[in-house]
């Protein structure tokens, strides 16, 4: 898979996708992807969010998941 195609979207999020998404705080936000209501990946220091865990929360189609899994 090219990712520098041009319409290329990831399939994941970061923790600033989820502070505009929400329209919260910077702190909150991060509070938020470490409460384990939705999959977390953490690479290093770097968190990101698989899209798809998210959104299933944000819909309130998905219960707290295992970190990590």
């Amino acid at each position: 898979m090219d990712v520098y195609k041009e319409g290329y979207e990831p399939e994941t999020l970061e923790v600033s996708d989820i502070r505009r998404i929400l329209g919260i705080g910077l702190n909150q936000a991060y509070k938020l992807v470490n409460s384990g209501e939705f999959r977390v990946i953490k690479i290093g220091r770097k968190i990101v969010i698989p899209k798809e865990s998210f959104y299933k929360w944000f819909n309130g189609d998905e219960k707290k998941e295992e970190q990590g899994e």
